[in-house]
């Protein structure tokens, strides 16, 4: 009897020629659906079809109907949207029949997202330069919009939401800031040998789960959440202990296996950055050999934020990249990116990119090289990985290639509370995977105490002030997280 996910019984799901026209594709966006005629309506109409064909990626759209009785097929129908009917019931069900079909077709990339309206298709194009750039697994962490007639239910799904991140993390050492976010892109490859399992709305749990555990690249990025549109099909007691029995099932276990590590690329770093802060301002300063790292990511930022003010300079030597300032008066809103050039088989001698975000004037140094020396107080940075004007800073480091747990209190912040000084925080941390970085806090250069720290940590006894700290600069705190 063949397997309801397995290709031959899946091909049979699409007619031949919309079977046909999903090859050489490189990104399918999934849309699961159960009686969402309104919701997929509203979802197809938003769809950013130009900006998705602006990098030319090759994509199709893929209605994945678990037997609607309302005329949702009818509208993926009228759309002209391919329609892929489940064989067995339930979300994770559909997810996993889809995600072997489409490996069967050769798709590279899936992007997932429920069809009722509440996630942002704006931000499809940004989930797929994240993919493409190195990610395997992209979470898009829902930051929910309130409206007064529906604050006090919003805030109950949001603290029960929050509830089971923290038991992900607590628990099962995950760093996720939303387990259960029904937007997210996979490479489908990866996917497939994770061996999916569950047939419920606790899909996503074990997909993060074992994504972790295998090794694969994360990426979270904050997105907006609306109150859906039509009949919500999940039950929030009975899911809910279902998702968390799925978290402490597949997170507590070593792994899955670990499977090949895709190499994330800079820009993937950076485009992360920039998708935790509404900018729409941006400098990128860059050594000539990083060329293509610069134009690569001023043209996917312009793809992530429609009619931004976006300039590039390249410059040539080392001299000219090291008087690069940071701050400068009239900066405002822009945030500013510096790829300094580097140094083949030296090891980390330099960072790969110097970052800083305007919101909360943060710098971040993303490969934990030092500063190159030549970088002076005068131009904005100074020596020794000490930024002019900056406090509070940290290492973010690994242990055996993963993050650190995130703390409860990032958990609450980043999911509850409405600090954005501390929802930033909490996204460059679980996005630290892969990466030695150090942040630099914004504000005056003054002594920084515990805290300026995540979570009031202070230096463990002995160790030094923090990062390349030296006698004529301000001492801080450092704290190595592992």
């Amino acid at each position: 009897m063949e397997h309801p996910t397995s290709p031959a019984s899946a091909s049979r799901h699409v007619s031949l020629e919309d079977s046909e026209a999903f090859e050489g594709v490189e990104f399918a966006v999934v849309l699961p659906t159960l009686n969402e005629r309104e919701g997929l309506a509203r979802t197809l109409k938003e769809m950013p079809t130009a900006a998705m064909r602006a990098e030319g990626w090759t994509y199709r759209l893929l209605v994945v109907d678990g037997g609607s009785t309302d005329g949702t097929v009818e509208v993926a129908k009228s759309a002209g949207v391919p329609i892929f009917h489940q064989r067995s019931r339930g979300k994770g069900a559909a997810i996993r029949e889809a995600l072997a079909w489409l490996r069967s077709r050769g798709v590279r990339f899936a992007v997932v997202m429920d069809a009722d309206c509440t996630y942002p298709t704006s931000l499809v194009p940004a989930l797929m330069s994240l993919l493409d750039s190195g990610s395997d697994l992209v979470v898009g962490v829902r930051q929910p919009v309130f409206k007064p007639t529906s604050a006090a239910r919003d805030l109950v799904h949001r603290v029960g939401n929050s509830a089971l991140n923290y038991a992900a993390n607590q628990f099962a050492g995950l760093p996720f800031l939303d387990v259960c976010s029904g937007f997210w892109g996979v490479h489908v490859e990866m996917a497939q040998r994770l061996a999916l399992e569950t047939n419920g709305f606790e899909i996503e749990a074990e997909l993060f789960a074992k994504a972790f555990r295998a090794g694969m690249q994360i990426t979270q990025i904050p997105i907006p959440y609306r109150e859906r549109v039509g009949v919500a099909k999940l039950q929030a007691a009975r899911d809910g202990v279902r998702i968390l029995l799925t978290v402490l099932r597949f997170g507590r276990r070593p792994s899955v296996g670990t499977l090949p590590r895709r190499t994330g690329s800079v820009v993937r770093s950076l485009l992360s950055l920039f998708l935790m802060d509404e900018t729409r301002e941006l400098l990128v300063v860059a050594d000539g050999s990083r060329r293509r790292d610069a134009e690569t990511l001023v043209r996917r930022f312009r793809l992530i934020r429609p009619g931004a003010n976006v300039v590039l300079q390249l410059r040539e030597g080392k001299a000219s990249i090291e008087q690069v300032p940071l701050e400068t008066p009239g900066m405002g809103g822009r945030a500013v990116a510096v790829l300094p050039p580097l140094v083949a088989g030296a090891g980390p001698e330099r960072p790969s990119a110097v970052v800083r975000l305007p919101r909360t004037a943060r710098v971040v140094n993303l490969g934990g090289g030092p500063f190159p020396a030549g970088w002076s107080s005068a131009t904005g940075v100074a020596p020794l990985d000490r930024p002019s004007g900056i406090s509070g800073g940290y290492r973010l480091e690994l242990d055996s290639g993963r993050p650190a747990p995130l703390r409860s209190v990032q958990i609450l912040v980043a999911n509850v509370l409405s600090s954005r000084d501390g929802k930033e925080l909490a996204f460059i941390r679980a996005n630290s995977a892969g990466t030695v970085t150090t942040v630099w806090s914004g504000g005056p250069a003054v002594r920084a105490g515990p805290a300026l720290l995540p979570d009031g940590a202070g230096a463990e006894p002995g160790e030094p002030d923090g990062p390349e700290a030296v006698d004529d600069l301000p001492a801080h705190v450092g704290t190595r997280l592992h």
